[in-house]
C-alpha cells in the first residue's frame, strides 16, 4: 500500500492458492520477521472505515494528487533548468530521477548536496545512494509526493541556485582559489 495509499506504509496483501500463500508467508518471515504492528493497525483501520469503495476512491484521489505534483515538478524543471537536466516522465510513483548534464564540467551530487544543501535549504538524494559501484554521481532522486505545488517550484528554484553555486565552487577549486559558500 505504500505506493497507492500512504508513502512509507509498508503493508500489502496477496491472494492465491493456499500453498503459494504458505510459501510467501515463510519467505516474508525470513526476510524481515514482521511488518510493523502500527502500519498494520493504520491500514486495517483505514480499510475498515473507508470500505472497499472508499479505499479505491482515496487511491484515485491520491493518484491524481501525485500526477499533478509530478507535472508541477517537471514544469518547474523546464522553466528553471531547461537544457541542464534530463529525466523520464514516470508512469506513477513519488519520485523523479534527474540526470544533471555535465556540459559545463563534472557534477558530483554527493559533494554538491553535502556542501550546499543546508545553505540553500533543499533536501535531495544523490544518485550514488542508488549505485553499488559509485556511479550515478551526476544524478538525483527528487520526491514530489508530499509537497505543495509552491514548495516544488521553490525547491527547483533552490536546486538551480545550488547548481550555480556548485559550478562556481568547482571553478574556484580548479583555479586554486579558496571561496566561502556562506556569503
Amino acid at each position: 500500500f505504500s505506493k497507492v495509499f500512504v508513502p512509507g506504509l509498508r503493508g500489502g496483501y496477496v491472494s492465491g492458492p493456499r500453498e503459494v500463500i504458505r510459501d510467501i508467508r515463510v519467505y516474508k518471515q525470513g526476510a524481515n520477521l514482521h511488518t510493523s504492528s502500527f502500519d498494520q493497525s493504520v491500514l486495517a483501520a483505514a480499510m475498515r472505515n473507508l470500505g472497499p469503495t472508499g479505499m479505491f476512491e482515496l487511491i484515485e484521489k491520491n493518484v491524481g494528487f501525485y500526477a499533478a505534483n509530478c507535472q508541477t515538478l517537471m514544469d518547474a524543471l523546464e522553466s528553471e533548468l531547461a537544457g541542464q537536466v534530463s529525466y523520464n516522465r514516470p508512469d506513477g510513483g513519488f519520485f523523479l530521477w534527474l540526470e544533471l548534464k555535465e556540459s559545463e564540467g563534472p557534477i558530483d551530487t554527493f559533494e554538491m548536496i553535502g556542501t550546499l544543501a543546508e545553505q540553500v535549504g533543499v533536501l535531495l538524494i544523490p544518485g550514488t545512494g542508488f549505485s553499488l559501484t559509485g556511479s550515478l554521481r551526476n544524478c538525483l532522486r527528487v520526491s514530489y509526493s508530499m509537497q505543495s505545488p509552491e514548495n516544488l517550484e521553490e525547491g527547483v528554484h533552490r536546486l538551480a541556485r545550488m547548481l550555480v553555486e556548485y559550478r562556481k565552487l568547482r571553478e574556484h577549486q580548479a583555479s586554486g582559489v579558496e571561496r566561502r559558500t556562506d556569503a
